[in-house]
């Protein structure tokens, strides 16, 4: 099926064609699934080896940076260890991949299980979960004023 098949798939899917809101998001729609590269071609795990790179032209704030982060990671009031877990339930919350292949090497090398790693990204799930259904009081607010 062509881009054209599969555009009409998605107008179908997301709203009559009479309603111009329902086929600009059908467009987005299939600008995003179609257009674009695919995430396996935007994240590569060779790119966090060029983490670095990120310093050329601004050395002193790289510096400073690198500077900061190592000494957060530093044994302190928490292990290594669990200083790892926390930055493994973080990269999954903000779902960032480079992230999670770092850290998940660095709990492993720091003495974590996956039993541990696993509790790790259920804590930051939970978090996560728990911070979204929370803004409906926001929405309840809303719509109470909305209501009056």
């Amino acid at each position: 099926m062509g881009n054209a098949g599969r555009l009409w798939r998605v107008v179908r899917l997301y709203g009559p064609l009479g309603c111009a809101r329902e086929i600009g998001y059908a467009l987005l729609r299939f600008e995003v699934r179609f257009a674009g590269p695919s995430m396996s071609d935007y994240y590569k795990t060779e790119d966090l080896e060029r983490f670095a790179e990120i310093g050329k032209n601004a050395p002193q704030l790289w510096e400073k940076f690198s500077a900061y982060y190592g000494a957060v990671f530093e044994e302190g009031a928490l292990s290594e260890r669990e200083k790892a877990l926390i930055a493994l339930g973080v990269a999954h919350a903000l779902q960032c991949p480079y992230c999670i292949d770092a850290f998940t090497q660095t709990s492993l090398e720091k003495g974590s299980n996956l039993e541990q790693m696993t509790e790790a990204v259920h804590v930051a799930a939970a978090i996560r979960g728990g911070a979204a259904l929370v803004h409906g009081v926001q929405m309840r607010n809303v719509a109470s004023k909305l209501s009056m």
